[in-house]
C-alpha cells in the first residue's frame, strides 16, 4: 500500500503523516501555492513529514486563498506520479527520503535527502470533531461570524485569552479549535508554555466554501 496526499491543507498532510508512520505505509506528498511547490517521499523506511517540517508556517497558503499557476500543478503532478511510480518498483536510489522542490519565477527545481532527520520528541496532534471526548476542555478560537462552535459546550475564545487565567484543573486534555488549525497551533504553544497536560487540535475548514481569514 503507499498513500498519495494532494490535500490543500497542511493540517491534513500532518494527520496522514502521522498515521503513515505508525502503519510503516510510504507517503508521497506534494504541495503547490502560487508558482512554487515540491513533492517528497516520507515515512516507511523514511523520516515524516513532521522530521522536515516540525512547525507549521507562520501563515497558511492554499490554492483557494493564494491561487495556483497551472504549469506548476502539472510540473509538481508529474513527479508526485514518477515519485509514486519509483516507490512502488522500489527504484534505488529511493524516492523515500527524498524532496524536490520547483520554483516557476525562475525556471529552477532544487531539492534533498532528509534520511536522518530526527523525528520530533512529541508533536501536537490534529484529531477530527468526531473524536472530542466528554470530558475535553474544547476552545473554539474562532469568532462567531465565522461559524458556530465545533461542539455543544465549547468555550469560544481568542488567542490572547489563551493564558493562566484558564479553568484547567482537573482537565486532562484542551482541544482548540480553528479554521486552519494555525491559530490552534499557536494556542497549543501558548499553552503548553504554562500547562502540562495533553493538546490535541483541529482544523475545522470552512464548510461554506466562503474565504475567510485564518
Amino acid at each position: 500500500d503507499l498513500v498519495l496526499d494532494c490535500a490543500d491543507s497542511f493540517a491534513v498532510s500532518y494527520c496522514i503523516s502521522d498515521y503513515c508512520l505508525v502503519k510503516r505505509l510510504p507517503f508521497i506528498h506534494a504541495s503547490v501555492v502560487g508558482m512554487a511547490g515540491y513533492v517528497g517521499g516520507f515515512c516507511e523506511t523514511a523520516p515524516s513529514l513532521r522530521a522536515v517540517f516540525p512547525d507549521l508556517p507562520q501563515r497558511f497558503g492554499s490554492c483557494a486563498e493564494d491561487g495556483v499557476l497551472g504549469p506548476v500543478v502539472g510540473v509538481i503532478g508529474s513527479l508526485q506520479a514518477q515519485m509514486t511510480i519509483a516507490a512502488i518498483t522500489r527504484a534505488q536510489p529511493s524516492p523515500l527520503g527524498q524532496l524536490v522542490t520547483y520554483d516557476a519565477v525562475g525556471n529552477r527545481f532544487g531539492g534533498f535527502r532528509f534520511d536522518h532527520a530526527e523525528e520530533p520528541k512529541s508533536g501536537l496532534p490534529f484529531i477530527s470533531p468526531s473524536q472530542i471526548q466528554p470530558h475535553d476542555f474544547v476552545i473554539d478560537l474562532r469568532t462567531p461570524d465565522e461559524a458556530g462552535l465545533v461542539t455543544p459546550g465549547a468555550t469560544r475564545l481568542a488567542l490572547d485569552q489563551i493564558n493562566t487565567d484558564l479553568p484547567l484543573t482537573g482537565i486532562a486534555r484542551v482541544v482548540l479549535c480553528c479554521r486552519s488549525g494555525q491559530r490552534a497551533w499557536v494556542a497549543a504553544e501558548k499553552l503548553s508554555g504554562f500547562w502540562p497536560g495533553a493538546i490535541s487540535l483541529i482544523a475545522v475548514g470552512d464548510p461554506n466554501f466562503t474565504e475567510k481569514e485564518v
